[in-house]
């Protein structure tokens, strides 16, 4: 079914909302090949009560670094799914069988179970977004726009950050979408950010409350490409059919035209899942905003995932959406919304394509504890169309394993086949798993793509990894992208079951050459708790004259760490500050796009030792982009690309 309502721009802290909705005769929606059909109805709808108030839009407000980074468990009264628990006590009693028989538990960043045929990507840079901490669970998400801002958030807070790592803000959940007072409960969870390369602007959501009474799910659209400019903000219901549910689980995606968010709806079990349709050019430009929403779906889905384009364009008028059940399947569910909800001919498709067969597998195991991780069930976590072909992953395991494994299907939605891959190391948990788009810039039709995931056994702390998986489905070795350095024992037991997902996120960004792909996730720290790890991963070259050796780079977390600021550049210098040793000799070296040498500095005794800061003129150089390469004896830190604007 499907239904429309009609929302005004929520001005934050100065409005509230009233919101109609009428129905018409129902019409039958255009089956796909092997679908069943489904009602909807076409709607429309007209404001009761006009709006008063001022037209200001909200401002992100102002950073509060003195707030102390508490711990909120988010989730604590988590909807569990009594058949998924049951299919993960059997599979912890192979669990016990299979860690009896197996003597030797590999190093995965030496071999793979599966055959290593790609190029392994390379740990560009990374940093710890200590200014998120980490919520409980930390349902990571994160995305990187065109211009280089990096968005990041876990259960309770987000923050801003440059390409840099230099935190450029950070809020509370609640004070980010409630500051002053919006008349909702704080109760923010599950959120979720996505950049829209179509627009070159943010959207962001979370759920708030877990009442029939309180639950909305929130919508921010930032203003203009730069995060810290200012978002427009509404608050959809989270009860839309008001029969007394809430809403969980939301995911988010983005067409040429429209906002997707996707929920499950709880009363007080899963009820059925739903899937907001929004106009997203309202949103962009803080208008009143007429949306719809489906309902009563065919197939009767299970948090859907949004498949948004993973190139530089949006597609649309049409989109496409897939879920799986929870616990075990043989099938994913393929849904297309055929046109706009402005255009009164949206039709939702659904079709059940057979897959290899999968199974929620054990919860996971650490090291130095008894207390196990809560590796979620099996929806479809990830996903993103290119080339005509939509990709997607999830974390269960297989026939006769009880260890969870990164699934990876590659879907055609003309032929409705499924391609479905594998990718496992044996003894390890690989779950939470993301993918972004890796194919060569120069290339139209490369199916490559980088997936991350979280890992853990009994052996190791709680880490991140990530791994190509190439064009011909050839699998590269794993590198670690967020060493754990502690179990994570949240219960405040020794043993029980600590939560680890839902999410992790990934994005590519879309104008970069050579590639790059930024991901975000969590590790176990020292304080037995969660710290986000944002990273950017690459698959060929450094840029301009630089080779595809690793030895050519320090890693990330290993050794000295290089910084540029101010990053765009518009009072004729830069910095250069490094930290985690001084070395000898740095040499600074500035490429054009084209891989041209503009500019070349060496700096030997005669920086600021105290502080290890380097400035370099700019005077010479034409306002435009450039590539950044900063080598400290004879090895490279850090590559950056530099904007000067003037």
């Amino acid at each position: 079914m499907f239904k429309n309502q009609f929302i005004p721009t929520l001005l934050f802290c100065l409005l509230q909302f009233f919101v109609t909705a009428q129905s018409v005769s129902p019409v039958v929606v255009t089956p796909g090949k092997t679908a069943s059909t489904e009602m909807a109805a076409q709607h429309s709808a007209t404001l009761t009560q006009a709006l008063s108030g001022e037209s200001d839009p909200m401002r992100i407000p102002q950073s509060r670094t003195s707030d102390a980074y508490s711990l909120r468990n988010c989730e604590a009264d988590e909807v569990e799914d009594p058949l998924v628990e049951e299919i993960k006590e059997e599979k912890d009693e192979l669990r016990q069988q299979e860690m009896a028989t197996m003597r030797n538990v590999p190093n995965p960043f030496e071999s793979n179970a599966n055959a290593v045929s790609a190029i392994t990507p390379i740990l560009v840079s990374s940093f710890n977004a200590t200014e998120v901490y980490s919520g409980n669970p930390p349902d990571n998400t994160m995305a990187i726009s065109n211009g280089g801002y990096v968005i990041t958030c876990v259960n309770s807070r987000v923050a801003v950050y440059n390409t840099s790592g230099a935190n450029l803000g950070q809020w509370n959940l609640y004070d980010f979408f409630n500051y002053s007072g919006s008349g909702v409960v704080n109760d923010f969870f599950d959120p979720n950010v996505i950049y829209d390369p179509g627009a070159d602007r943010f959207v962001f959501t979370c759920c708030v409350g877990r009442s029939a009474a309180n639950s909305k799910i929130c919508v921010a659209f930032s203003k203009t490409n730069n995060p810290s400019g200012g978002w427009w903000v509404y608050f959809f219901s989270g009860n839309p059919l008001n029969n007394n549910s809430w809403l969980d689980y939301p995911r988010i995606g983005v067409s040429t035209d429209e906002v997707f968010i996707t929920g499950n709806l709880y009363n007080p079990n899963f009820s059925q899942a739903i899937i907001y349709q929004i106009p997203k050019t309202s949103g962009y430009n803080g208008a009143y905003i007429n949306y719809g929403y489906w309902y009563n779906i065919a197939g009767s889905p299970f948090a859907v995932t949004p498949i948004s384009s993973g190139t530089n364009t949006n597609y649309g008028p049409y989109f496409y959406l897939v879920a799986h059940n929870t616990g075990s399947g043989s099938a994913t569910k393929l849904y297309k919304l055929t046109n706009t909800y402005a255009s009164g001919a949206a039709t939702l498709t659904y079709n059940s394509i057979n897959t290899a067969a999968w199974q929620i597998g054990s919860n996971a195991y650490q090291s130095g504890t008894t207390q196990r991780l809560d590796v979620g069930d099996g929806r479809a976590i990830s996903g993103f169309m290119a080339n005509g072909l939509i990709h997607y992953v999830f974390h269960s395991s297989v026939s006769g394993s009880s260890y969870n494994r990164i699934h990876y299907h590659r879907l055609n939605p003309s032929s409705l086949s499924v391609s479905s891959f594998n990718i496992y190391s044996n003894g390890y948990d690989l779950c939470y798993p993301s993918v972004a788009w890796a194919g060569a810039s120069t290339s139209t039709t490369d199916k490559g793509v980088i997936i991350s995931f979280e890992y853990s056994n009994g052996s190791n702390f709680p880490s991140v990894g990530a791994l190509n998986c190439d064009d011909a489905f050839g699998v590269s070795s794993w590198i670690n992208c967020g060493v754990g350095t502690g179990n994570v024992t949240l219960t405040g037991n020794t043993t029980g079951v600590s939560r680890w997902g839902d999410y992790t996120g990934i994005c590519r960004k879309r104008n970069s050459s050579p590639v790059r792909v930024w991901g975000g996730a969590s590790f176990g720290n020292t304080s037995h708790q969660w710290t986000e790890k944002i990273f950017q991963l690459g698959l060929t070259n450094f840029g301009p004259g630089i080779s595809t050796d690793r030895g050519d780079m320090v890693g990330a977390d290993e050794a000295l760490k290089a910084e540029v600021y101010p990053n765009p550049v518009n009072n004729g210098y830069f910095n250069v500050l490094l930290s985690n040793g001084t070395p000898g000799k740095v040499s600074v070296s500035i490429y054009d796009v084209a891989g041209k040498l503009q500019h070349n500095e060496t700096f030997e005794g005669v920086y600021d030792n105290e502080n290890n800061r380097i400035s370099v003129k700019t005077d010479n150089l034409s306002d435009g982009l450039y590539y950044v390469h900063i080598n400290a004896d004879n090895k490279l830190v850090s590559n950056e690309k530099l904007v000067i604007l003037r």
